[in-house]
């Protein structure tokens, strides 16, 4: 920690003396209040309005440009993945039984594929023998 970072114990003692919104190096303290103990909101609309002021160079409206500028790309990929999603459940429902023998065949080749690596992994072998345990 850098002597220009604040410590929490600073920031604990601003926030617990502010009365208005206050910069500390790159940390902005204002008196807050909590609710439902979950999120903590500005004790009055000054300091609401000031919250939105200390964003640098309006940092919230660049945002909101660069979102409105690719509003066609979202707008097509929202649309691609909701047609996607639909044409899989329309597969998925019309061949569910066929999906379901090819998962148990599945499982069984696994389990034969399984028994013989065992197999042959331990061919020539005692069972009692624990020298090549791995």
């Amino acid at each position: 920690m850098t002597p220009d970072e604040p410590s929490l114990n600073s920031l604990e003692e601003l926030a617990g003396h502010a009365d208005s919104v206050m910069t500390y190096g790159a940390f902005y303290v204002y008196p807050t209040k909590p609710v439902y103990g979950r999120i903590c909101l500005p004790t009055s609309v000054t300091e609401m309005a000031t919250v939105g002021k200390v964003m640098p160079n309006n940092a919230f409206a660049d945002y909101m440009g660069d979102v409105w500028d690719v509003r066609s790309v979202i707008m097509l990929v929202s649309f691609s993945a909701l047609i996607i999603g639909f044409l899989f459940m329309v597969i998925l429902r019309l061949f569910v039984g066929v999906l379901v023998w090819i998962c148990i065949v599945l499982y069984f080749v696994c389990l034969l594929l399984l028994t013989w690596s065992a197999f042959q992994k331990s061919r020539g072998k005692s069972i009692y023998d624990t020298s090549e345990i791995s």
